[in-house]
């Protein structure tokens, strides 16, 4: 019971700071807590535990003599990183779309997301009777688009990446650094990564890297499907998956993902 009511009341917590985020995202003046309280009929005393909360994760900022609060830096980050990535989908969604269409396989675009990948867009087979776990993160040791990401790591970040205590998701998995320096220059000259079934049994990825006019990575673009499906396809969906990374990267000039 508890557990229950802890649980309610997160809930009602996680929505009242929606609430006042939302309130505070229509004005770029200073709101007073008497002032959110009567707007959203909060209790001033709930209001003020949440905007303190708020406030230690930047999410929130006061003015100068304390009494007022609008949006932070953090939100106003995540809303430049929203806009840019909603735009990077809107350049890669049509592209995907058609090799989607094209190979009859799950098309992946993915971005970098501290230790992980973060697919920020998906599309989904027609006729296939195989689907992966729809997760939205993925490790980079043994996932194709984090592989092309680790490919573009120093060393030194590479060495602390594999330090860690990695997971074996199937016996296929990479999980030294030794392991992956033998297939490191490979993605970097061809820009192509691969998932071997590495991360699942049966499963394989293709993947290429998006980059921007330095050279960086931005991105992953990774075709996914059954082993001996996608071995058959290989040739065609390479050819497809460079002609779209050519074709992004005419963009990115214009647009970069945060």
């Amino acid at each position: 019971m508890s557990e229950e009511m802890d649980e309610k009341e997160s809930n009602i917590m996680v929505e009242r700071s929606m609430q006042i985020l939302d309130f505070l995202s229509e004005t770029d003046q200073y709101l007073g807590i008497s002032e959110i309280a009567k707007k959203l009929a909060i209790s001033k005393a709930t209001v003020f535990r949440i905007l303190n909360a708020l406030e230690k994760h930047k999410a929130v900022e006061k003015n100068a003599n304390g009494h007022g609060y609008k949006l932070g830096i953090f939100l106003i980050k995540l809303g430049k990183k929203a806009s840019a990535n909603i735009k990077f989908i809107d350049i890669c969604k049509p592209i995907m779309i058609e090799i989607s269409q094209i190979v009859n396989e799950t098309v992946t675009l993915g971005i970098l997301q501290n230790d992980f990948i973060f697919s920020i867009f998906s599309t989904t087979e027609s006729t296939s009777v195989f689907t992966t776990r729809s997760i939205p993160f993925s490790p980079l040791h043994c996932s194709s688009i984090g592989k092309a990401h680790l490919a573009y790591f120093k060393i030194d970040q590479l060495t602390e990446y594999f330090s860690k205590d990695l997971k074996k998701q199937t016996k296929n998995t990479i999980v030294t650094l030794e392991e992956f320096i033998k297939e490191r220059d490979k993605i970097l000259n061809e820009c192509f990564s691969y998932d071997k079934e590495e991360y699942e049994e049966e499963l394989y990825c293709i993947a290429i890297s998006i980059l921007d006019p330095s050279n960086k990575i931005i991105a992953g673009i990774s075709v996914s499907g059954l082993t001996n499906r996608l071995l058959e396809k290989k040739e065609t969906i390479e050819k497809l998956l460079f002609k779209a990374k050519i074709k992004i990267e005419s963009y990115s000039n214009h647009i970069s993902v945060i």
